[in-house]
C-alpha cells in the first residue's frame, strides 16, 4: 500500500523497478486438477530466469474447491529487493524461509526476520493452516503488482 507523507497530498517516489521483473497471474477457475503441475512448470521456467518474479493464483471461487490447494502451493519464492530491506514479524502458522545457496530455516509465531538489501529471501507455508506475516520494507517499495487480483476466502 503507498501512503502520502504525513501532511501532504504528495505520492512518495518509488525506486525504479527491476528490468526482469515478472508477475504472472493465474485464475484457478476449474483448475484445481492441473495447478500443481502448472505451478511447477512456471517454478522450472522462471527460476532460471530471475529471482525477480512472483505466482499469483487467484482464488474465484471456483466449485473444484481450489482454495486448499492454493494455500498449500502458497509460497513466496526466492528473491531480493536490491535497495530495499524487510523486516518480517511471524504472527501464525509455520513456514520455511528460503534462503540462499538453497539454505532453509523453520520459522513459526514470534519468529522476527530482518533481510538486507540484496539478500536472497522468501517462504513456504509448510503448516497445516494459513501462514501470517508482517512485512515492512524500507525504503518504500510498490509491492501493488505482486497482490493485485488476489482476495481471500469469503471476499
Amino acid at each position: 500500500m503507498l501512503t502520502a507523507a504525513p501532511g501532504t497530498m504528495e505520492t512518495p517516489t518509488l525506486p525504479a523497478r527491476s528490468k526482469d521483473e515478472i508477475a504472472v497471474v493465474v485464475p484457478v477457475y476449474m483448475g484445481k486438477a492441473v495447478l500443481r503441475k502448472l505451478c511447477g512448470r512456471l517454478l522450472a521456467a522462471l527460476e532460471p530466469i530471475t529471482p525477480h518474479f512472483s505466482i499469483v493464483l487467484v482464488d474465484d471461487r471456483s466449485p473444484d474447491d481450489a482454495w486448499p490447494l492454493i494455500q498449500e502451493l502458497g509460497r513466496e519464492a526466492r528473491h531480493r529487493h536490491p535497495h530495499s530491506e524487510q523486516i518480517w514479524l511471524v504472527e501464525h502458522g509455520t513456514a520455511t524461509l528460503l534462503l540462499d545457496a538453497e539454505q532453509t530455516a523453520e520459522i513459526g509465531p514470534g519468529d522476527v526476520i530482518r533481510t538486507t538489501p540484496g539478500e536472497v529471501h522468501g517462504v513456504i507455508n509448510t503448516g497445516g493452516e494459513p501462514f501470517i506475516y508482517l512485512a515492512v520494507t524500507t525504503p518504500l517499495q510498490d509491492f501493488t503488482s505482486a497482490y493485485s487480483g488476489t482476495k481471500q476466502p469469503g471476499q
